[in-house]
Order: C-alpha cells, then structure tokens, then sequence
C-alpha cells in the first residue's frame, strides 16, 4: 500500500515536468531555425543540449512517480529511473560545457585542457557505476551493504567531480571577463559564453551545496538540488540563443558591409 503523498512535492514535480518541456520545446525551435542558416543541425551542442533536457524531463517524471507511490515498486523503480536521469543530465551537462568552453580554457590553461577528455571519460565510469549500484541496493538485497557503500562514495565522487569541475569553469569565465577591462578584441562569442557559463556554474555550486546539507542535516532539500540543475540547464539555453543572436548579427553586419563596399565601388 502507497504511503501518504507530500503535495507540495508532487505539485512541484509537475510544474518543473512542464517547465523542461517548454525547454525542450524552445530548443528543438531554435535547432530547426538554426538549420536555415548552418549546413548540420546535429552538432555535438544541440545532441548533448537534447539529451540533457529529456534526462530532465524522465528525471521528474521519475520522482512525481516515486512521490505517488512511494512505498510500492512502481514508486521504487521511478525513483531508480530519477537517479539513473539525473546522473545522466549530470555527465550530458559537465560534457556540453567543457565541449562549449574548450576553447575559453585552452586559451587560458593550454596545459590543463589536455586533460578534459580523461575527465569526461572518469565521469561516465563514476556515474555508470553509480547507476547500477543504486539499482543493486534496490532491488538486490543479497549484496544491498556492499551496493550502499559502492552507491554513496561513487555519488559524493560524483558530486566532488561536478563541482571541481564548475569552480574551474568559473575561474575560467571570470578570467576573461576581467580581461576584457584591458582587451576589448575579445571575441563576443567567447564573452558570451564566460557571462552565462559563469551563471550555470554557480547553480551547479550551489547544487553541491544543498546536496551536502541535503545528505548530514536535511534530507527533504534533495528536491532543490534537482531545482538548482535544472536552472543550470535554463541558464544553458539561455547561452545557446544569445549566441544565435550574435551570430546572426554578425552575418547581418558582414552583409551589411559587403553591401556598402560594392556600392561605393560601383559609384566610383
């Protein structure tokens, strides 16, 4: 039998099911306006931004499902299926901003980006293997100890990794920003993605943050966890149609003058 449901939790599980999908709306439009003007349309951002956005919309989905029927193994297994999601909006997230800010780093720390992609490929085996330890500890209560330590020391590895990962970003994005108060031919595009970079990073900061407070002192703060991810993932988007803009701006002002030139030469 079902336990009693928290409706303040199930109601915010629907509103953030609607909020991702508007999401996911907004970028499959954005895609489609984009394949006007650019030869691809799947480019590695726009398949990491969708798979991100659907891992967020099954990983609400899963905790409304864990919320109805809590205590019952459809409820059980929407909560595997949140897990599993929110790991894998975890990993699409480190690996669309490193692909994103490759070259912000390099320009900044040309001998640590070398080492992006060891890092992408340490975080797909830590929450892979964290993945199936929560299911182990589920739904296998033979090895349910040993699933449970495997299952929390991969997630705090996990969270560890995210968060070294964004505070690094954030110096990053900080760093150039400062330097356009002594540079001002800085690409826009790369000053666009340090000003919303920064943004996601710091929701991701403040993720690990509550997860920690979540984890030792209040576990009814997991939910704002899943909140700060998912502004994370907002703030992302948020980047990808600024840079659209810019973009098409600047094909417009490249026109422009191409315009003007060959009007004055025809004058001449």
């Amino acid at each position: 039998m079902a336990e009693s449901v928290d409706i303040n939790l199930v109601t915010l599980c629907y509103a953030m099911i609607i909020v991702t999908s508007l999401e996911l709306a907004a970028l499959m439009h954005l895609v489609l306006e984009e394949s006007s003007h650019a030869s691809r349309t799947l480019t590695p951002f726009n398949i990491l931004m969708g798979i991100g956005n659907l891992g967020l919309i099954a990983h609400w989905v899963g905790e409304l499902l864990s919320q109805v029927f809590r205590g019952t193994t459809t409820g059980l297994a929407g909560s595997m299926v949140s897990s599993a999601c929110f790991n894998l909006c975890l990993y699409a997230y480190i690996h669309y901003v490193y692909v994103r800010s490759e070259d912000v780093i390099s320009s900044l720390f040309s001998q640590v980006a070398k080492w992006g992609r060891m890092f992408l490929a340490l975080s797909i085996a830590v929450f892979v293997t964290n993945t199936v330890a929560q299911g182990l500890e589920t739904f296998v209560s033979s090895i349910k100890i040993q699933a449970f330590y495997v299952n929390h020391i991969t997630g705090l590895l996990g969270g560890f990794m995210t968060v070294s990962f964004d505070l690094f970003c954030m110096i990053c994005y900080c760093r150039l920003m400062l330097k356009t108060r002594h540079d001002d031919k800085i690409d826009p595009h790369f000053l666009i993605i340090a000003r919303y970079g920064a943004v996601s990073s710091l929701f991701g900061v403040f993720g690990f943050a509550v997860a920690v407070i979540s984890a030792f002192l209040f576990p009814g703060l997991h939910m704002l966890m899943n909140v700060f991810m998912a502004l994370g993932y907002t703030t992302l988007l948020a980047m990808k149609f600024a840079l659209h803009r810019q973009r098409l701006k600047k094909t417009h002002d490249y026109r422009t003058k191409s315009w003007v030139s060959k009007s004055a030469l025809s004058a001449a």
